[in-house]
């Protein structure tokens, strides 16, 4: 594959950021727990609503890979609170790596 970038999500990213969130999440857990809860689990946290609230949060960034405007993957980013044992002053915690 050739052409991959890597760049800041926008909010016309929801779509793909979310049907790659969803596929992932349904291949790595579907027949693990009860289906209607997986649903729910991933209308949630990958839904298209979802995932436009988060890419107008300034506290959160997603990074998209992918080819032209098509999302191939992404990272899910957010500014956190830093534990004792982190020294930076503005941590941010990965949240999702897809």
């Amino acid at each position: 594959m050739t052409g991959i970038t890597v760049r800041a999500g926008t909010p016309a990213d929801a779509a793909g950021i979310s049907a790659v969130g969803a596929a992932s999440f349904h291949a790595a857990y579907d027949g693990t727990a009860a289906a209607d809860g997986i649903d729910r689990h991933v209308e949630a946290h990958f839904g298209t609503v979802a995932v436009s609230r988060e890419l107008l949060d300034p506290r959160v960034a997603y990074l998209v890979a992918g080819q032209g405007r098509a999302c191939l993957g992404f990272a899910k980013l957010r500014e956190s609170t830093a534990p004792a044992a982190v020294p930076g002053a503005r941590p941010l915690e990965v949240q999702q790596l897809y």
